[in-house]
């Protein structure tokens, strides 16, 4: 059996080296190899985008929230996440009486809301893509609300109209 010669060991190196750039590139394509920054930390703003602090508000409030959809339901879901319809019943230990009702209505195209009880840091109540039709009711003393393409959609408190900028916008609605 003869030696290798050197050329012949570069040129093995160099095809070794070659192939795991290779498959290295493949991953990353794939997605397999994360790039960039990460994602936002699950207390951040809607998409990464910033909120301003608000006060906590203790989660002792009673809260109910029903969906109604007034367009036919898609025949098939792949959302990894169940979405509510219908009604849960209010939590038994009510402090306070005044109530703020929010309807949430995507009127003119399909939008992303956050809900939370009280502020950014709150219990939540709804967080999902409201599509073009639906709407959602929350009830609670203060409700947090981020939504993204606020201009698709209607919201009122108790029975009132409340103007909302384009964009993500955060707000919170209470009765007053």
């Amino acid at each position: 059996m003869t030696r290798p010669r050197i050329s012949q060991v570069l040129l093995w190196i160099l095809a070794l080296v070659t192939l795991a750039l290779f498959g290295f590139f493949v991953a990353l394509v794939a997605g397999a190899i994360p790039v960039g920054d990460p994602p936002p930390p699950a207390d951040s703003g809607l998409l990464g985008v910033p909120q301003t602090e608000l006060a906590d508000e203790p989660a002792t409030t009673a809260v109910t929230k029903s969906v109604r959809r007034t367009t036919p339901a898609p025949a098939t879901t792949s959302n990894a996440t169940a979405t509510t319809t219908g009604t849960t019943e209010p939590a038994t230990n009510t402090t306070s009486t005044s109530l703020a009702t929010v309807v949430v209505t995507a009127s003119r195209g399909d939008c992303w809301i956050s809900a939370r009880l009280g502020s950014e840091t709150g219990r939540v109540l709804e967080e999902r893509l409201l599509a073009q039709g639906e709407s959602v009711t929350l009830h609670g003393e203060r409700v947090w609300m981020s939504i993204g393409a606020a201009a698709n959609v209607d919201v009122t408190v108790n029975g009132e109209d409340r103007e909302l900028q384009s964009g993500t916008v955060a707000v919170v609605l209470g009765p007053t």
